[in-house]
């Protein structure tokens, strides 16, 4: 992703996907506060949205495959694509935005 300052890119995808750089970070080139863009929240959202509601499912699935006690760990590792796909979404669709130094303690 670029930084929206000074278009410069700042994290590569598996940096970004695997820290909490996703959510902010400080670019490196211009020292400027950044953090994540409604558009990387939604895809979150929506992602840990969707896991919760097909983790039930995939007990069914497995059982239908004949793997008997699917525990918890193999239908996490069911849920990774669902995972992925989000970060790429959130990834090429969302981005940074400056923090407002003037709002931050306003809340």
């Amino acid at each position: 992703m670029k930084c929206p300052k000074c278009e410069k890119k700042i994290i590569t995808f598996i940096k970004w996907s695997s820290s909490i750089d996703s959510i902010k970070t400080k670019c490196k080139y211009c020292n400027t506060k950044l953090r994540a863009d409604n558009i990387v929240y939604f895809s979150f959202s929506l992602v840990l949205l969707i896991s919760f509601l097909l983790f039930p499912f995939l007990r069914d699935f497995f059982i239908l495959f004949d793997v008997t006690n699917p525990s918890i760990k193999i239908r996490v590792f069911a849920l990774t694509p669902i995972i992925l796909v989000g970060a790429m979404v959130a990834w090429f669709m969302g981005g940074y935005k400056v923090v407002d130094k003037d709002q931050r303690g306003t809340h």
